[in-house]
């Protein structure tokens, strides 16, 4: 699996916004899109940092995603809620662990 994400701070007026626009515009879209497997949005209160996490099954799908512009879109509009351009990086999962309860 391939990882997408995107760090940065988030201005402390606009966090909430920010968590809305994930949530509600985001996640729908996402869903629909080929090989997505998951995404996770964290931030520190308190600083404002925040870290995007999206997981594609495949680098082809995470790849797909960027050329047909989906992502640009979304992400570009997300950034309006940064103090500063957000940072953007592309990992391979190599492990994983989950609970089993």
């Amino acid at each position: 699996m391939y990882v997408r994400t995107l760090e940065g701070q988030l201005g402390k007026a606009d966090r909430q916004e920010a968590i809305n626009y994930v949530r509600e515009s985001i996640a729908p879209a996402l869903r629909r899109q080929p090989g997505f497997v998951s995404a996770r949005l964290w931030s520190n209160p308190a600083s404002g940092h925040s870290q995007l996490a999206l997981v594609w099954e495949s680098e082809q799908d995470r790849q797909r995603a960027d050329a047909d512009g989906f992502l640009q879109t979304l992400l570009s509009h997300l950034a309006q809620y940064y103090v500063a351009p957000p940072v953007c990086q592309h990992y391979e999962i190599n492990v994983q662990i989950v609970s089993l309860r």
